[in-house]
Protein backbone atom coordinates (compact mmCIF):
# COMPACT_ATOMS: atom_id res chain seq x y z
CA UNK A 1 0.00 0.00 0.00
CA UNK A 2 1.34 3.43 -0.95
CA UNK A 3 1.12 6.53 1.23
CA UNK A 4 -1.41 8.04 -1.17
CA UNK A 5 -3.65 4.98 -1.10
CA UNK A 6 -3.49 4.91 2.71
CA UNK A 7 -4.39 8.61 2.87
CA UNK A 8 -7.30 8.12 0.49
CA UNK A 9 -8.51 5.08 2.42
CA UNK A 10 -8.21 6.55 5.93
CA UNK A 11 -7.83 10.34 5.95
CA UNK A 12 -10.13 11.40 3.11
CA UNK A 13 -13.35 9.97 4.63
CA UNK A 14 -12.35 11.08 8.17
CA UNK A 15 -11.64 14.69 7.21
CA UNK A 16 -14.50 15.15 4.76
CA UNK A 17 -17.13 15.77 7.50
CA UNK A 18 -14.96 18.69 8.68
CA UNK A 19 -15.03 20.22 5.20
CA UNK A 20 -11.47 19.27 4.25
CA UNK A 21 -11.04 17.96 0.72
CA UNK A 22 -7.98 16.29 -0.73
CA UNK A 23 -6.22 18.69 -3.13
CA UNK A 24 -3.55 16.33 -4.36
CA UNK A 25 0.17 15.75 -4.22
CA UNK A 26 2.08 19.04 -4.20
CA UNK A 27 5.54 17.53 -4.44
CA UNK A 28 7.12 14.12 -4.32
CA UNK A 29 6.72 13.97 -0.54
CA UNK A 30 3.72 16.28 0.27
CA UNK A 31 -0.03 15.55 0.19
CA UNK A 32 -2.48 18.40 0.94
CA UNK A 33 -6.00 18.82 2.31
CA UNK A 34 -7.71 22.20 2.52
CA UNK A 35 -10.94 24.01 3.31
CA UNK A 36 -12.07 27.64 3.41
CA UNK A 37 -13.57 29.05 6.59
CA UNK A 38 -14.51 32.69 7.16
CA UNK A 39 -12.77 33.52 3.85
CA UNK A 40 -9.52 32.01 5.14
CA UNK A 41 -7.98 28.97 3.49
CA UNK A 42 -6.84 26.35 6.00
CA UNK A 43 -4.32 23.74 4.92
CA UNK A 44 -3.24 20.40 6.33
CA UNK A 45 -0.33 18.59 4.71
CA UNK A 46 1.14 15.14 5.16
CA UNK A 47 4.86 15.12 4.50
CA UNK A 48 7.23 12.19 4.10
CA UNK A 49 10.79 12.33 5.36
CA UNK A 50 13.58 12.23 2.80
CA UNK A 51 15.80 10.35 5.23
CA UNK A 52 13.61 7.66 6.78
CA UNK A 53 10.28 5.91 6.51
CA UNK A 54 8.46 8.59 8.45
CA UNK A 55 5.51 10.97 8.16
CA UNK A 56 4.41 14.19 9.83
CA UNK A 57 1.56 16.67 9.46
CA UNK A 58 1.87 20.45 9.12
CA UNK A 59 -0.73 23.20 9.39
CA UNK A 60 -1.01 26.67 7.83
CA UNK A 61 -3.56 29.28 6.76
CA UNK A 62 -3.73 31.89 4.03
CA UNK A 63 -3.32 34.49 6.79
CA UNK A 64 0.02 32.99 7.74
CA UNK A 65 1.66 30.69 5.21
CA UNK A 66 4.45 29.90 7.63
CA UNK A 67 4.01 26.33 8.79
CA UNK A 68 2.91 26.17 12.40
CA UNK A 69 5.16 23.40 13.67
CA UNK A 70 4.35 24.57 17.18
CA UNK A 71 0.87 23.05 16.89
CA UNK A 72 2.51 19.68 16.62
CA UNK A 73 4.99 20.26 19.43
CA UNK A 74 2.28 21.50 21.78
CA UNK A 75 0.18 18.32 21.59
CA UNK A 76 0.05 16.78 25.09
CA UNK A 77 2.28 13.77 25.75
CA UNK A 78 3.86 13.80 22.29
CA UNK A 79 7.61 14.34 22.12
CA UNK A 80 8.30 13.27 18.54
CA UNK A 81 7.84 14.99 15.21
CA UNK A 82 8.27 12.17 12.70
CA UNK A 83 6.06 9.09 12.84
CA UNK A 84 8.18 6.16 11.66
CA UNK A 85 6.86 2.98 10.07
CA UNK A 86 8.42 -0.19 8.66
CA UNK A 87 5.68 -1.90 6.66
CA UNK A 88 2.20 -1.45 5.23
CA UNK A 89 0.50 -2.33 8.53
CA UNK A 90 2.51 0.30 10.42
CA UNK A 91 1.91 2.81 7.60
CA UNK A 92 -1.86 2.44 8.05
CA UNK A 93 -1.52 2.75 11.82
CA UNK A 94 0.59 5.91 11.36
CA UNK A 95 -1.94 7.49 8.99
CA UNK A 96 -4.74 6.70 11.46
CA UNK A 97 -2.84 8.27 14.36
CA UNK A 98 -1.89 11.39 12.39
CA UNK A 99 -5.48 11.78 11.16
CA UNK A 100 -6.69 11.66 14.77
CA UNK A 101 -4.13 14.35 15.66
CA UNK A 102 -5.44 16.49 12.80
CA UNK A 103 -9.01 16.19 14.05
CA UNK A 104 -8.30 16.52 17.79
CA UNK A 105 -5.62 19.23 17.71
CA UNK A 106 -4.89 20.48 14.21
CA UNK A 107 -8.35 21.61 13.13
CA UNK A 108 -9.14 23.42 16.42
CA UNK A 109 -5.75 25.14 16.21
CA UNK A 110 -6.37 26.17 12.60
CA UNK A 111 -9.67 27.73 13.69
CA UNK A 112 -7.86 29.74 16.35
CA UNK A 113 -5.25 30.84 13.80
CA UNK A 114 -8.01 32.63 11.87
CA UNK A 115 -8.02 35.28 14.59
CA UNK A 116 -5.32 37.82 13.58
CA UNK A 117 -2.37 38.34 15.91
CA UNK A 118 -2.05 41.74 17.59
CA UNK A 119 1.36 43.09 16.71
CA UNK A 120 2.99 45.53 19.15
CA UNK A 121 3.76 48.91 17.64
CA UNK A 122 7.20 50.22 16.77
CA UNK A 123 6.82 52.85 19.50
CA UNK A 124 6.16 50.15 22.10
CA UNK A 125 9.26 48.25 20.99
CA UNK A 126 11.41 51.37 21.17
CA UNK A 127 10.09 52.19 24.64
CA UNK A 128 10.88 48.66 25.82
CA UNK A 129 14.56 49.22 25.05
CA UNK A 130 14.72 52.31 27.32
CA UNK A 131 15.67 51.45 30.93
CA UNK A 132 14.58 47.85 30.37
CA UNK A 133 15.97 46.56 33.66
CA UNK A 134 14.12 49.27 35.58
CA UNK A 135 10.86 48.45 33.82
CA UNK A 136 11.36 44.79 34.76
CA UNK A 137 12.04 45.75 38.39
CA UNK A 138 8.88 47.89 38.56
CA UNK A 139 6.73 45.08 37.19
CA UNK A 140 8.31 42.57 39.56
CA UNK A 141 7.80 44.81 42.59
CA UNK A 142 4.21 45.65 41.67
CA UNK A 143 3.20 41.99 41.66
CA UNK A 144 5.77 40.63 44.18
CA UNK A 145 7.33 38.43 41.53
CA UNK A 146 10.77 38.68 43.13
CA UNK A 147 9.52 36.25 45.79
CA UNK A 148 8.96 33.52 43.17
CA UNK A 149 11.15 31.24 41.12
CA UNK A 150 11.30 32.37 37.51
CA UNK A 151 9.07 29.56 36.24
CA UNK A 152 6.51 30.49 38.91
CA UNK A 153 6.81 34.17 37.94
CA UNK A 154 6.16 33.30 34.29
CA UNK A 155 2.96 31.50 35.29
CA UNK A 156 1.96 34.44 37.49
CA UNK A 157 2.51 36.79 34.54
CA UNK A 158 0.02 34.72 32.55
CA UNK A 159 -2.50 35.17 35.36
CA UNK A 160 -1.89 38.91 35.41
CA UNK A 161 -2.48 39.17 31.66
CA UNK A 162 -5.59 37.02 31.89
CA UNK A 163 -6.94 39.49 34.42
CA UNK A 164 -6.81 42.19 31.74
CA UNK A 165 -9.27 40.48 29.39
CA UNK A 166 -12.17 42.68 28.46
CA UNK A 167 -9.98 45.78 28.40
CA UNK A 168 -8.48 47.46 25.35
CA UNK A 169 -5.05 46.91 23.82
CA UNK A 170 -4.16 50.59 24.14
CA UNK A 171 -5.15 50.78 27.82
CA UNK A 172 -2.77 47.92 28.59
CA UNK A 173 0.14 49.32 26.67
CA UNK A 174 2.33 50.01 29.72
CA UNK A 175 1.56 46.63 31.27
CA UNK A 176 2.55 44.89 28.04
CA UNK A 177 5.85 46.77 27.87
CA UNK A 178 6.78 46.23 31.53
CA UNK A 179 5.78 42.56 31.53
CA UNK A 180 7.83 42.02 28.34
CA UNK A 181 10.77 43.69 30.08
CA UNK A 182 10.34 41.38 33.08
CA UNK A 183 10.11 38.19 31.01
CA UNK A 184 12.94 39.24 28.69
CA UNK A 185 15.25 40.18 31.54
CA UNK A 186 14.39 36.91 33.26
CA UNK A 187 15.39 34.99 30.13
CA UNK A 188 18.64 36.96 29.97
CA UNK A 189 19.45 36.30 33.61
CA UNK A 190 18.66 32.58 33.51
CA UNK A 191 19.83 31.59 30.03
CA UNK A 192 21.76 34.47 28.49
CA UNK A 193 20.84 36.83 25.67
CA UNK A 194 20.96 40.45 24.64
CA UNK A 195 18.42 43.02 23.50
CA UNK A 196 18.75 44.10 19.87
CA UNK A 197 16.87 46.34 17.47
CA UNK A 198 15.76 44.58 14.28
CA UNK A 199 15.68 47.34 11.69
CA UNK A 200 14.06 45.22 8.98
CA UNK A 201 11.12 44.41 11.24
CA UNK A 202 11.03 47.73 13.15
CA UNK A 203 10.93 45.99 16.51
CA UNK A 204 13.17 44.81 19.32
CA UNK A 205 14.11 41.26 20.19
CA UNK A 206 16.28 39.07 22.38
CA UNK A 207 19.24 37.65 20.48
CA UNK A 208 21.73 34.91 21.39
CA UNK A 209 19.32 33.29 23.83
CA UNK A 210 21.20 30.49 25.52
CA UNK A 211 24.41 31.63 23.84
CA UNK A 212 23.27 30.57 20.36
CA UNK A 213 21.89 32.44 17.36
CA UNK A 214 18.30 32.30 18.55
CA UNK A 215 16.23 35.47 18.19
CA UNK A 216 12.77 35.98 19.67
CA UNK A 217 10.49 38.81 20.69
CA UNK A 218 9.22 38.96 24.30
CA UNK A 219 6.89 41.85 23.46
CA UNK A 220 5.11 39.70 20.86
CA UNK A 221 4.98 36.85 23.38
CA UNK A 222 3.04 39.13 25.71
CA UNK A 223 0.58 40.58 23.19
CA UNK A 224 -0.02 37.21 21.52
CA UNK A 225 -0.79 35.56 24.84
CA UNK A 226 -3.09 38.38 25.97
CA UNK A 227 -4.93 38.20 22.65
CA UNK A 228 -5.16 34.39 22.36
CA UNK A 229 -4.33 32.73 25.70
CA UNK A 230 -6.11 29.54 24.69
CA UNK A 231 -3.49 28.70 22.06
CA UNK A 232 -0.92 26.44 23.65
CA UNK A 233 1.99 27.75 21.55
CA UNK A 234 1.33 31.29 22.81
CA UNK A 235 1.46 30.39 26.49
CA UNK A 236 4.39 32.07 28.23
CA UNK A 237 5.01 28.91 30.24
CA UNK A 238 5.21 26.90 27.02
CA UNK A 239 7.66 29.38 25.45
CA UNK A 240 9.78 29.34 28.60
CA UNK A 241 9.85 25.55 28.71
CA UNK A 242 10.83 25.43 25.02
CA UNK A 243 13.73 27.83 25.62
CA UNK A 244 14.83 25.86 28.67
CA UNK A 245 14.84 22.62 26.67
CA UNK A 246 16.78 24.30 23.86
CA UNK A 247 19.42 25.58 26.26
CA UNK A 248 19.78 22.19 27.97
CA UNK A 249 20.08 20.43 24.60
CA UNK A 250 22.77 22.87 23.45
CA UNK A 251 24.73 22.45 26.67
CA UNK A 252 24.56 18.68 26.35
CA UNK A 253 25.88 18.90 22.79
CA UNK A 254 28.79 21.03 23.95
CA UNK A 255 29.63 18.73 26.90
Amino acid sequence: MTILSAIKKISVPELLPYGFSYEGKLASVIWMFSRTKDSVKQEVTFQKSNYMKGLRVDFSTSLDKKTKLEIFYSIPNIEKYWWEYNDEFELESTIKELTKIIIDYGIPSLDLMIIPDLEPTEDMAKELLINTEEKARIFSSLYNLHELRFDEAVLRTEEILNGLKGTSFENNREVFIKSAAFIGEGIKKNYGGEWVWMEDFETCALDKIGGVQHVDNPLSWITNYWNKPYIQMYRLTYIHDKIKRMVIANRNMEA
